[in-house]
């Protein structure tokens, strides 16, 4: 019931079916994630010139090295954006 004392009017709700396709991901690149590391941090390294060393993006280069250590370099090297 509602304020006036009426019985709610019906309605009729359509049921939608919405098909969702899976997103196809590419496979992980085969890296030597320690050899990222080295380069990153004795090597002194910027991400993108670990990138264009071991041929992956320099995004790649970010998320693995974070995964491995956990951390990034907070500063920039001379010459970094």
């Amino acid at each position: 019931m509602n304020r006036a004392g009426e019985a709610p009017a019906q309605t009729a709700a359509a049921a939608v079916t919405v098909a969702v396709k899976p997103v196809a991901r590419r496979p992980r690149a085969e890296v030597d994630v320690d050899r990222m590391v080295a380069l990153y941090t004795e090597g002194r390294m910027t991400l993108r010139q670990v990138a264009s060393e071991v041929g992956v993006s320099h995004v790649t280069v970010a998320r693995r090295i974070n995964e491995k250590t956990g951390q990034l370099r907070a500063w920039r090297l001379p010459g970094e954006r």
